[in-house]
Formats: structure tokens, sequence, C-alpha cells
């Protein structure tokens, strides 16, 4: 971390990569190398790395998620979601795992359980936009028009310069216009 805050960044992914080749079953290791990558969205070699984590450990938590998370950066839901429901036990109270638990559920037509995401999310955050935002969707999904709203003001409240919960607000209201006529 020192020499990554010191602008040595390069210097940290080669220590890595020793620490790697001195103890290949070292699973800290590895899965270090694979968020050193992450960090620099080099996300395919993310993936190779934490692959590797998993053949060693395939139940070591926060390489299932680093695998779901990439998966879902590529808008591969359905892979992302075994990893992430694997790390569920372990990371259940980490608001941004939650969302890309809850995203994948929600992207690959699970709205019950993206729901559970989305509340665990507003329970453990209330201030965390991301849990309103991915409730707002859950409910339109399921039909819920003033939840969705209701879901998205809450963003609007939080942070009047959310563009993306203005702008579902609006199309949801022109929608709830229509459906009054």
């Amino acid at each position: 971390r020192i020499l990554d805050f010191a602008g040595m960044s390069d210097r940290v992914g080669e220590l890595y990569r020793r620490a790697t080749e001195r103890n290949p079953y070292d699973t800290l290791s590895y899965f270090n190398l694979s968020a050193w990558y992450h960090k620099r969205d080099q996300y395919d070699s993310a993936l190779i790395i934490s692959d590797s984590v998993l053949k060693i450990d395939p139940d070591y938590p926060k390489a299932n998620w680093m695998m779901g998370n990439i998966y879902a950066k590529f808008e591969e839901y359905s892979k992302a979601l075994p990893y992430l429901e694997k790390a569920f036990p372990y990371l259940a109270d980490n608001v941004e795992f939650l969302y890309d638990l809850g995203i994948s559920n929600y992207r690959t037509n699970h709205p019950d359980e993206a729901a559970l995401c989305a509340k665990q999310m507003v329970e453990l955050a209330p201030d965390f936009p991301g849990g309103y935002h991915l409730l707002g969707l859950v409910n339109i999904q399921k039909g819920d028009l003033q939840g969705a709203q209701k879901a998205w003001q809450t963003i609007v409240e939080l942070l009047p310069d959310d563009s993306t919960a203005i702008m579902n607000l609006k199309m949801l209201e022109e929608e709830m216009k229509r459906n009054k006529k």
C-alpha cells in the first residue's frame, strides 16, 4: 500500500507476482495480485488470477466475489451469479458485494432475490444510493411503480444531483401519467 501510495504501483504488482512464484499455494498472494489487476481495470488478468485462487481454494469468498464482479462488468450476469452466491454467506454485510449480487439477480430475472439484496443494502447503509437504485429497478420489474418512485425520490433526497435517479423519476412520472389515461 505504501508503494502504491508513493506512485510505485508497478513495483507492487511485481512483488505480488514474486510472492506467487515463491509460494504457489498462497491464496492471499494470488488474490492480492488479482485485486491489483482489477484496480487497474485489467479484468482479463484479474479473472485468470482469481481462477487460480479458486483452484487452490474454491470457497475463497473474496476471490468468488472478484470473479462475479468481473463477469458482471462484462455483463455476463449468469456467469457472475454462481460465484456471488458462493461468497454470500461470508460477505452478506458488504453493501458493494450486495449490489453486485443484487444486480446480477435482477439482470438474470430473479427479482425477489434482487429485492432482498436491495433491502439489506438499505438497512446496512441507508445513505448508500446503490440500494435504492436497485430497489427502483426491481420495483419496476415487479410492476410496483409507486415503490420505484419512492426509491428514486430517496436517492434525490440523498444526492440532489444524481442524474440517473432524476432521469428515472421523469420517465416513471411519464409512464404513470400514461397509465392514468
